[in-house]
């Protein structure tokens, strides 16, 4: 195995790693972000005898393993999901690293490499927020608004270091703009050819009446529009390619599927689609 391939496998460990501390996190963010209560302060305990929880009882997925999904001082049963949620972040920090072996530190680490490790680092973030996001949406068949300029701040941070990259800049910025019109294109056509009408006749002449549109800006559709917003945010900050099969997953979904059956699980697609979106070796914005 020669430098470069030990170097790879070493940061993907790392960031699996990582991951797995992040999801511990990220399972307190979703519990008690949408009960306004802080995620940096108070002490995790069970949920069943209120115990709270020692350092050997969090130890992200382990500690779940070991105690065989069971709480140490009631016994009663933890839900899978925590440690799932762990798990889950700890792949998807590990691929991001995989993905892009070329902005992993080398043997020799030098200011040039800072760049891309930021890069690297954003895209982890933009992971951890949809994670977030998705589980949220669908515990409470409602999104986070917050989500939104939270992911746009991740593209701001991103096309400020094409400073380092002068030549990219157009290319990147394009990308972007073909993102964003895709996902208008796209959230659009779903939002006119509404599926709430079940009967054809009925159904054409809601789209000549515009009758989607109007309603898509009902308090109803309130969850539909945060959810829409979250998928349009990502488009935006992958750029055009990556986000192109996600998207037209998205739109499928938005288009032949009603709002109250999908709408729980909307969050699940934008991020899954994300995933795609790091995963093509197609030119976007990062």
């Amino acid at each position: 195995m020669g430098t470069e391939a030990i170097f790879t496998v070493f940061w993907s460990v790392y960031f699996g790693i990582l991951g797995l501390l992040i999801g511990s996190f990220l399972n307190v963010c979703i519990y008690r972000i949408p009960e306004g209560r802080t995620v940096v302060k108070g002490h995790s305990m069970c949920m069943s005898c209120s115990h709270k929880l020692s350092a050997l009882d969090l130890v992200p997925l382990f500690s779940w393993l070991f105690l065989r999904g069971k709480c140490r001082y009631c016994g009663a049963p933890v839900a899978s999901r925590y440690a799932k949620i762990e798990a889950l972040t700890a792949a998807v920090f590990a691929a991001i690293a995989f993905l892009r072996t070329a902005w992993l530190p080398g043997p020799v680490f030098s200011l040039r490499d800072v760049p891309d490790l930021i890069k690297l680092i954003l895209l982890a973030v933009l992971a951890s927020v949809l994670i977030v996001e998705m589980m949220i949406q669908k515990d409470r068949s409602v999104g986070r608004p917050g989500v939104i300029p939270v992911i746009l701040g991740v593209l701001a941070v991103r096309l400020a270091l094409l400073v380092f990259e002068p030549e990219r800049v157009l290319d990147t910025l394009l990308v972007s703009a073909a993102g964003a019109a895709a996902a208008i294109a796209v959230l659009v056509a779903a939002i006119w050819f509404s599926p709430d009408k079940q009967c054809s006749r009925l159904f054409w002449g809601a789209v000549i009446r515009f009758e989607g549109i109007r309603e898509y800006f009902s308090t109803e559709n309130r969850a539909l529009r945060i959810s829409d917003g979250v998928q349009a945010a990502v488009s935006i900050t992958l750029g055009f390619w990556p986000a192109l099969p996600g998207l037209a997953i998205y739109g499928l979904i938005r288009v032949f599927v009603p709002a109250e059956k999908s709408v729980r699980f909307l969050g699940i697609v934008t991020a899954a689609s994300a995933l795609i979106g790091f995963a093509i070796p197609w030119p976007g914005v990062f």
